[in-house]
C-alpha cells in the first residue's frame, strides 16, 4: 500500500511541475521562490489598498485592524484553552513541576503571539496614517491613530486575561503562584 501512496504523490508532484513549468519557463527556480515570497508577504502583512476617497481608506483600515484584533484574541483563547487542559491534567495527577513548565511555556507563547499582533497592527496603522496624510485627510489620520491605540489595548487586554486564566489554575490548588515569567 505504501508504494501506491508514494507513486500517487510522485504522480501528483510531476503533474504540478508539468503544469507550472511553462509558466516559469526560462526563469529558473528563483521565479518560483519569488512568487512564493510575494504571496507569503501579502498574507503576513496586508497593505492598505489605495481606494479613491479618504473615507474609503479610513473604513478599510478600521475593518482590517478590527479583523486582526479578533483573530489575535481567538488565537490567545485557543492557546489558553489547550494550556489550561494540560495544566489541569498534570495537577490532577500530582505533576506540579511539569504543570508550572507548561504554564511558563504557554505564557511565553501568548506573549509572543500578542507582541506579533501588536507589531502587525502598528505597521498597518502607520501605513494607513501615511496614506490618509497623503490624501490630505489629517483628521481621519488622527482618528485612525486613536482607533489603532484602542486596538492595541484590546490585544493587550486579551493577553492579560488569558495569562490570568492560566495562572489562576494554580490558585485552585494549594501551590503558591510562580511569577518567574
Amino acid at each position: 500500500m505504501k508504494r501506491h501512496v508514494a507513486v500517487s504523490s510522485f504522480v501528483v508532484a510531476a503533474l504540478c511541475l508539468a503544469i507550472s513549468g511553462p509558466v516559469f519557463a526560462g526563469q529558473g527556480g528563483a521565479a518560483v521562490d519569488q512568487a512564493v515570497q510575494n504571496i507569503q508577504a501579502d498574507m503576513d502583512h496586508p497593505r492598505p489598498k489605495d481606494p479613491r476617497t479618504p473615507e474609503e481608506v479610513f473604513e478599510r483600515c478600521k475593518k482590517v485592524i478590527s479583523g486582526h484584533v479578533e483573530r489575535c484574541a481567538k488565537v490567545n483563547k485557543r492557546v489558553c484553552g489547550k494550556c489550561v487542559k494540560k495544566i489541569k491534567r498534570l495537577l490532577e495527577i500530582g505533576h506540579a513541576r511539569q504543570a508550572r513548565q507548561i504554564s511558563r511555556r504557554c505564557v511565553r507563547l501568548i506573549n509572543s503571539k500578542a507582541d506579533r499582533c501588536v507589531r502587525v497592527i502598528r505597521r498597518y496603522c502607520d501605513e494607513c496614517v501615511r496614506l490618509l496624510v497623503r490624501l490630505e485627510a489629517p483628521q481621519l489620520a488622527e482618528q485612525v491613530k486613536a482607533f489603532c491605540e484602542d486596538a492595541v489595548d484590546r490585544v493587550n487586554a486579551s493577553r492579560g486575561q488569558r495569562i490570568a486564566t492560566i495562572r489562576s489554575q494554580f490558585a485552585k490548588t494549594d501551590m503558591p503562584e510562580d511569577n518567574t515569567d
